[in-house]
């Protein structure tokens, strides 16, 4: 019994000395520790899912949300648009236009948009005579039900001609891009090669040709544009991003979206929340992105000091083996033992200044988003 108690006891003059070394001399040990496989907290890393936020639209001109026409935008030959939107009404008597590149003659390049029958993809390869190629079939979904709805164009099917292709899904994940997605409908093929034209026009959500054209009623979760089938991620409306009370917000893939009002009540409002809960607080929804090894390390002295002139919240750091697939922001958290730590900054290196340590700032509490 007293070998039992001695060995007890050893066990905690070990963590005791293990977490006062890791207090005392940070990143160093920390290495060493990741190195021996020795990180003794398992934690979950979450983000805030596409449904948490969104933007709400009325239908009305002068509500809609667009970004400044962009290299990465400027997609030419084949493309792949995926929306999240609960349209009010997914059989309008009206085409409602679900995002756009479009203006008036001379500016177009292409649109999703949906129709009393169906979605219908609309390009133009000289800027003015435009191309259309609709869904076989409605979509199907019930008035004011969310979904995924997606289309692509095949430029050059290898045949002479081009393919289009209309899809629907439920669990499609934009942050990992993975997801089951079911065709809509048989595939539209079209005699011809095509392209699509460079226009200087905006990318808008909810209309075409600056909010006046095609305005859609509904609730937008999500936008992305890819530069080929699958391909390269060029253009993505991320409504999660924007802070409380902002009309404006930077995405991931860098361009900046800009939120226009008209009316009054506001008819183009972000909304955070998919919902409300009981107490009336938004129904914020959360999703694991990964779950990791790492280390705790409180703050304290000089290190403290300077990492709280740029974050006054700072409280300390979670380490962990340098993770490439791993592309944290501010706007997820990391969950442990209950707790929630509100990640505050990730530096591009760790403070060895070698990407083998990632060492994240935190902050403690509940993370609303």
């Amino acid at each position: 019994m007293v070998d039992g108690l001695l060995r007890v006891l050893c066990t905690l003059i070990v963590l005791i000395v293990v977490g006062s070394l890791i207090t005392a001399h940070g990143s160093r040990l920390l290495g060493l520790l990741m190195r021996a496989g020795k990180l003794r907290h398992r934690v979950t890393i979450q983000y805030l899912a596409d449904s948490a936020q969104y933007l709400r639209l009325d239908g009305v001109v002068g509500n809609y949300a667009s970004t400044p026409d962009s290299a990465a935008a400027s997609i030419t030959g084949d493309i792949d648009i995926r929306v999240k939107v609960a349209l009010d009404d997914w059989t309008p008597a009206l085409t409602n236009s679900l995002i756009s590149k479009r203006a008036g003659a001379g500016n177009r390049s292409y649109r999703l948009v949906s129709t009393t029958n169906g979605l219908s993809l609309v390009w133009s390869a000289d800027g003015t005579i435009e191309n259309t190629s609709s869904s076989t079939v409605p979509t199907g979904i019930t008035d004011g039900a969310s979904k995924w709805v997606r289309a692509t164009l095949d430029a050059d099917n290898g045949a002479s001609g081009n393919d289009v292709k209309f899809y629907t899904s439920d669990d499609y994940d934009p942050l990992t891009q993975n997801g089951t997605w079911t065709q809509l409908g048989a595939t539209v093929t079209t005699a011809n090669t095509s392209s699509i034209f460079d226009s200087a026009t905006s990318v808008e959500v909810g209309s075409n040709t600056g909010g006046t054209i095609q305005l859609a009623a509904g609730e937008f979760y999500r936008a992305q544009i890819f530069n080929g089938i699958d391909g390269t991620l060029a253009v993505d409306f991320d409504p999660s991003l924007a802070a409380a009370g902002d009309l404006s917000f930077t995405a991931d893939t860098g361009e900046v979206w800009t939120v226009t009002q008209t009316g009054s009540p506001q008819g183009a409002e972000l909304i955070v929340g998919s919902g409300q809960q009981d107490t009336g607080e938004p129904d914020v929804v959360w999703a694991d992105l990964a779950t990791v090894y790492a280390e705790w390390r409180t703050l304290r002295g000089n290190e403290l000091f300077a990492s709280q002139e740029h974050h006054p919240e700072v409280r300390g750091i979670w380490a962990m083996r340098w993770r490439e697939d791993l592309d944290l922001t501010a706007k997820m958290r990391i969950v442990h033992d209950g707790l929630t730590y509100n990640i505050l900054y990730v530096p591009p290196y760790g403070r060895s200044g070698k990407r083998d340590v990632m060492e994240i700032d935190c902050s403690e509490g509940m993370n609303a988003g």
